[in-house]
């Protein structure tokens, strides 16, 4: 993370001018940088929810006045992933102190894939893991609906296409 605050100083950091960056197969790690302002004078508590469920490595940093105050080190990669939330993400809670602080986050990943970054409540991160558990209810109830449906023609038709198509499904 040092030598990553030196060329984010020397001005090496380049923006990314598309609204959602995406990287190709096989690149490089990355580097983001978000500075994080809190203006109340107590601790806020935040958490940052960052990267896919697959990404392999993720690396996040803390900076205040040039100095880590804390850092996660996960990603799949890793025997039980510290702070992975099945098709959320990483969360990663942290008390973010008064005044301006820096967070750095480094992803790799084999996969192009989008890094979401997040900064949420605990309220925010329960609405969303509720609303991905409905959304992962829904889409895997109508699949077994469809599977038990395809298996209904099956002993009703005898054609072996049903059959194939709900193991298939399963």
């Amino acid at each position: 993370v040092t030598q990553a605050i030196l060329l984010r100083n020397q001005g090496r950091f380049r923006p990314v001018l598309t609204p959602i960056p995406s990287f190709s197969l096989g690149s490089r790690p990355v580097w983001t940088h978000i500075g994080v302002d809190n203006p109340a004078a107590a601790k806020v508590a935040a958490h940052i929810v960052a990267g896919m469920p697959w990404l392999e490595r993720m690396d996040a940093y803390v900076v205040r006045d040039g100095a880590v105050v804390a850092e996660w080190h996960t990603g799949t990669q890793t025997p039980r992933a510290k702070g992975l939330i099945p098709s959320v993400g990483f969360d990663l809670p942290y008390l973010f102190e008064s005044g301006h602080s820096d967070l750095y986050l480094r992803g790799e990943s084999v996969d192009p894939l989008v890094i979401p970054l997040r900064l949420m409540s605990e309220e925010q991160l329960d609405e969303m893991k509720r609303t991905t558990a409905y959304l992962e209810g829904g889409f895997y109830g109508f699949l077994v609906a469809l599977c038990a449906y395809n298996l209904l023609l099956f002993l009703l038709v005898r054609g072996r296409g049903p059959l194939y198509y709900s193991l298939n499904i399963v």
